[in-house]
């Protein structure tokens, strides 16, 4: 397996996948089942197929350490979500705020309460600080993108959008090298799903309240996790497929399923 990659620190470039398939598959979450179901229903072939995760890997399930044990696997991806990044925090937040009279500027502290309420409570119950802290340093190193080579044309995953006005997969991978803001919004924002997508109703907007396909360029299609919904969405060239929450199945789609689902957006 052909499993070559250009690195930064925050994007991967890996190559197409000469001997298999790859595929892409939505939020795991720590679900163990649902990971195992999605692998099955596409009779996924570890020694030639790759899997690539569009992040929040963790948090919510009770699976986690299974799920990041994956990483290990030279078949297995994932760029960065804003729930590995609550992890991140804990360690790289200060641990007082150098201006405590600005509440803007989050701590360690914030961190830790952020991710508990948001599913990280078993993160605490680990026993071992040494384990803790190179959990913490696996997921500092995933990339918030990746640029999946492929016979049909470049693939860009990032976890939640990439951000206006941002309208080219060079641009933003530019910026994310330069704007913390941008590496913030990448993996927090909801704005572009919510211009065709209730996220709230899981439903389509109507059609007139709905915003113009919206095309990046350089890129043939970009895939999202973080925001919830019923099934995948598609708008212009970006599909968000984070239907584990709702559906109880985690979505995993092959390369060519993808551009299928984009081809009556163009």
């Amino acid at each position: 397996m052909n499993n070559s990659f250009n690195v930064n620190t925050f994007a991967v470039v890996i190559e197409a996948n000469e001997q298999g398939r790859d595929f892409i598959v939505g939020d795991i979450h720590g679900h163990k089942k649902r990971f195992l179901r999605a692998l099955q229903s596409v009779y996924f072939d570890k020694t030639k197929d790759r899997l690539f995760c569009t992040g929040d890997l963790i948090d919510r399930g009770k699976d986690n350490l299974f799920i990041l044990d994956c990483l290990r696997e030279d078949w297995f991806f994932a760029i960065r979500g804003n729930h590995e990044q609550m992890i991140i925090n804990r360690y790289e937040l200060p641990l007082i705020a150098p201006d405590s009279l600005n509440p803007d500027i989050k701590t360690k502290f914030d961190a830790a309460e952020n991710h508990q309420l948001n599913g990280g409570r078993w993160f605490d119950n680990l026993r071992s600080s040494l384990a803790k802290r190179r959990i913490y340093q696996n997921l500092s190193v995933l990339p918030y993108a990746i640029t999946l080579q492929t016979k049909f044309g470049d693939i860009g995953l990032v976890h939640a959008e990439v951000p206006e006005p941002l309208d080219s997969w060079s641009e933003f991978l530019k910026a994310l090298a330069s704007d913390s803001m941008v590496r913030e919004e990448a993996i927090w924002n909801c704005v572009a799903i919510d211009s065709i997508y209730h996220v709230a109703k899981l439903k389509y907007w109507e059609a007139e309240f709905q915003d113009e396909p919206r095309f990046i360029k350089d890129i043939i299609l970009t895939v999202h996790g973080h925001s919830f919904s019923h099934e995948p969405v598609v708008h212009g060239n970006q599909v968000w497929i984070d239907t584990g929450q709702i559906t109880g199945e985690l979505t995993i789609l092959e390369a060519s399923q993808l551009t299928e689902m984009i081809k009556e957006e163009r």
